[in-house]
């Protein structure tokens, strides 16, 4: 899913209304070409693309995508062939985001205006704006900024706020500042200049200024947005609003959806109001409660949700550098947890997981696997340093296992079982079948562990 998401993103940077007809159309060409049964009259059409326009050449590329076939090639090859198409001009565009030196990502944009003299260049001029920025030319920074319309407009200024040079950060905020007293700019990009607004605020934790900036987002939404009023609720905690935060803290930690933010704020936000009770007594009492009422539905339903499926050969190197086989868990129950550091619902699962790693971890048939998976790009060498470092940070202590891309056939541990999304959770019984499958985080801790509780002791007694 996220190459395919990569490819039409070079489409993007053409024409964004195109991108949504010309990915609607893609997937009806793939769901039929993936339609057809016999192989010959398969291949013919495959050949036949081969040789086609660049709009066939671009559905064989999704075809081999989503059918987990080298695309590369293909891409390559358009590019080849069709050297002022769509697909050329967005390759040459993420090359030119991929390149550090700005001298040279100035040279690639000449050669960009130079060879499509007719697309349009907004988002690498943002991105040249961006690298002026770094680079602490602001004046330069918003030269390019100034050259992009639109979305790319739009595009350029959330960059700055992603810069790491402190004087473009101060003199962007001061432009900033001054968009927002302009009564005439679009309701999207007044949305967009009071985020970065927030950005800069939260950023030298001036939380009270944060709240009110926050507040003017909600109105311009009409309060439609949870995301929005949930950051408003946080901030208020972070400002010492205490009072005005707690209510709607303890309403999600009552309903268990509380992430690791809301947790910790309302932590703090308790203590503070409450000097004088014990908090550990009391969240336990709520945690208590909700995993009574969790483990009696789950206890009774678990059984209708368990599956029956042979689960993959499959290799896997733990943090030492050892490889674990599916034969090197015969006869126990193994709970795969298959994640990512930069997956949010991931991350806001591990408190649940490594409660549940702590109550079998005398149970010598029940093995635990984190296996880190779907790293972002250029992020291989870093994956093991970077989970543990996380790990270390929270003080869990969960057997980690790295799924690492294999070059274009990507993370081959999380594609043998098919993982479509992260966090994806994962229970064989002894004797290699997959019986539970569960994807995504319900965000609720009491709700997670007496579900993968009840699935695994159920499957013991399968093995």
């Amino acid at each position: 899913m996220f190459k395919k998401i990569s490819l039409f993103l070079m489409l993007i940077t053409c024409s964004a209304s195109l991108f949504a007809q010309n990915e609607r159309d893609f997937q009806k060409g793939v769901d039929s070409l993936s339609a057809i049964k016999d192989t010959v009259v398969l291949n013919k059409k495959l050949a036949a693309l081969r040789e086609g326009n660049e709009s066939d050449l671009i559905l064989l590329a999704n075809y081999n995508i989503a059918k987990e076939l080298p695309y590369q090639p293909v891409l390559e090859l358009i590019e080849k062939r069709f050297p002022n198409g769509d697909i050329a001009y967005g390759r040459q565009v993420e090359r030119l985001i991929a390149e550090k030196d700005l001298q040279k990502k100035l040279q690639m944009l000449e050669a960009l205006k130079k060879q499509y003299p007719n697309k349009d260049k907004g988002y690498a001029y943002a991105m040249v704006s961006h690298a002026y920025a770094d680079a602490g030319q602001f004046d330069k920074a918003m030269e390019y900024l100034y050259k992009t319309t639109g979305y790319y407009r739009l595009t350029a200024w959330a960059m700055f706020g992603y810069t790491t040079n402190p004087v473009s950060l101060a003199k962007a905020e001061q432009l900033v500042d001054k968009e927002l007293k302009n009564g005439k700019i679009s309701e999207e990009q007044q949305n967009l200049m009071l985020n970065l607004k927030r950005y800069f605020l939260e950023k030298r934790q001036d939380f009270k200024q944060a709240v009110i900036v926050t507040k003017k987002i909600i109105d311009l939404k009409k309060g439609k947005d949870q995301r929005e009023n949930d950051h408003y609720t946080i901030l208020l905690a972070k400002s010492g609003q205490y009072k005005l935060a707690f209510p709607a803290l303890e309403a999600a930690i009552k309903q268990g959806t509380e992430d690791e933010d809301i947790r910790d704020n309302y932590r703090i936000a308790y203590q503070s109001l409450y000097p004088n009770r014990n908090y550990k007594a009391h969240i336990d009492s709520i945690n208590k409660g909700l995993q009574d009422k969790y483990e009696h539905t789950y206890n009774n339903s678990i059984a209708q949700k368990l599956i029956k499926i042979k689960a993959p050969e499959f290799e896997l190197l733990d943090v030492n550098g050892n490889t674990v086989t599916l034969e090197t868990f015969k006869g126990k129950t193994m709970v795969i947890d298959f994640w990512a550091t930069w997956c949010g619902p991931c991350k806001a699962a591990l408190p649940a997981m490594q409660q549940l790693v702590n109550k079998y971890k005398a149970d010598t048939t029940v093995k635990f696997l984190f296996i880190h998976t779907n790293e972002l790009p250029g992020d291989t060498q870093h994956v093991k340093e970077n989970a543990l470092a996380y790990f270390k940070s929270k003080q869990y202590d969960l057997p980690l296992y790295l799924d690492l891309k294999k070059g274009e056939r990507g993370n081959l541990v999380a594609k043998a079982f098919k993982v479509s999304g992260i966090p994806h959770k994962v229970i064989v019984d002894g004797n290699g079948y997959i019986r539970f499958s569960s994807v995504g985080f319900s965000g609720s801790t009491p709700e997670l562990i007496a579900e993968m509780s009840a699935a695994i002791d159920e499957i013991k007694k399968l093995n």
